[in-house]
């Protein structure tokens, strides 16, 4: 709103934007999540026990969490996260190793700042391998682009080399020496193998909750400012019907009104004509309608221009995304039959009455120099 937009406009950016990131938080989620479970797993541990006896100076184990933090994170870079961390700590409990622990910290995240995108959870590589999680247009110009002609090229995987070996190189050389160690103890670091104690619940699904007194009152201005977007979001998506908008609707019939002598009469070749709108909760729609008493050549390979011309201008289809503001829904078209609609915006007035979707049509000219306005009746499909 400070930069001039509206406060619906920025609402309606919030819902969206928010709804949109969800798939993409709850993936980050599962990837760290799945990486502590590994790694804090008795098996891990006994394995990363095992691991820290084997340096035998500071500035070797240093390198060597470097390594394998970095070895790691071409498996997985949640799992490294965690296992770079678990194994700088194990290390640290070691009093015959005078381990800086800065530098150790610092070494143990290399795999995220190194090589993780050039092994197998890089995300750009696993988004070019799956084809639903590209947009239409991107899997449009680039296709599918397997981990074979990516990851597992000859020239990715000597850049992989070449990187980890510089990196340990560079964490061997900046390691402190001599008075300017920094111990884990030195720096007062518990770093005992302890589980974190937590009170006990009093039933289940309980939680601990700080009190007014304990909270500083700064921290709970971001969560009301969030706390309101999302009701207003909320708010304005019911007060715009968008819930009553999504689903599948078919038609049900399509009048025309003249706008001079208020005429009206059928829009779509006669009483029945055949269509199907789809909203959905992604803000994508599609739209397709066949005018009644079509011609239906005997067969396809036979079928005259005429004939052809008659079919085009008897049929509608495009697709896009939507928007819904006041008591109108925006038809944004990505994709149509008819392409002087592509990347135009067509706008529909929404009435709901007994259970049905009326949209009209805002008055547009006609082949015979007419301005009507068309209305168009859907039933929701259950």
């Amino acid at each position: 709103m400070a930069a001039g937009a509206s406060p619906t406009a920025t609402t309606s950016a919030f819902g969206d934007g928010f709804w949109s990131l969800i798939p993409f938080t709850m993936q980050m989620c599962f990837i760290i999540i799945g990486g502590y479970v590994v790694a804090a797993s008795p098996a891990a541990a006994r394995v990363i026990e095992a691991l820290a006896r084997l340096p035998r100076s500071g500035r070797g184990a240093v390198s060597f969490i470097a390594l394998l933090s970095m070895l790691v994170s071409l498996l997985h870079w949640g799992l490294s996260l965690i296992f770079g961390g678990l194994l700088v700590r194990a290390l640290a409990r070691r009093e015959d190793l005078q381990l800086d622990y800065r530098a150790a910290g610092a070494a143990a995240y290399l795999g995220s700042g190194a090589v993780w995108a050039l092994g197998l959870s890089s995300s750009a590589a696993l988004l070019q391998a799956n084809p639903t999680s590209m947009t239409p247009a991107l899997l449009a110009i680039t296709g599918v682009i397997p981990f074979t002609e990516t990851v597992f090229l000859w020239q990715s995987l000597l850049l992989t080399v070449v990187l980890m070996a510089v990196s340990v190189t560079i964490a061997w050389m900046t390691v402190p020496i001599g008075p300017e160690i920094r111990t884990a103890r030195g720096l007062g670091m518990d770093t005992g193998a302890k589980q974190a104690s937590l009170p006990p619940r009093t039933r289940p699904g309980s939680v601990t909750i700080r009190s007014a007194s304990q909270r500083n009152r700064r921290d709970d201005m971001p969560r009301f400012v969030l706390a309101m977007l999302a009701l207003l979001y909320a708010a304005a998506s019911i007060a715009n019907g968008e819930d009553d908008l999504v689903g599948t609707w078919k038609l049900v019939s399509a009048l025309m009104r003249d706008v001079e002598n208020s005429e009206v009469s059928d829009a779509y070749g006669g009483p029945h004509p055949t269509g199907f709108l789809s909203y959905g909760r992604d803000h994508r729609m599609m739209a397709m309608a066949a005018y009644d008493k079509r011609i239906k050549p005997a067969r396809v390979d036979q079928t005259t221009p005429e004939q052809r011309d008659q079919l085009f201008q008897t049929y509608f289809a495009y697709a896009g995304t939507f928007s819904v503001s006041d008591s109108s829904v925006q038809h944004h078209v990505e994709v149509s039959l008819n392409e002087t609609w592509t990347g135009t915006t067509v706008t529909r007035d929404i009435k709901f009455e007994n259970g049905k979707l009326i949209l009209t049509t805002r008055p547009q000219l006609r082949p015979n120099g007419r301005t009507v306005v068309i209305t168009l009746t859907w039933d929701k499909i259950n």
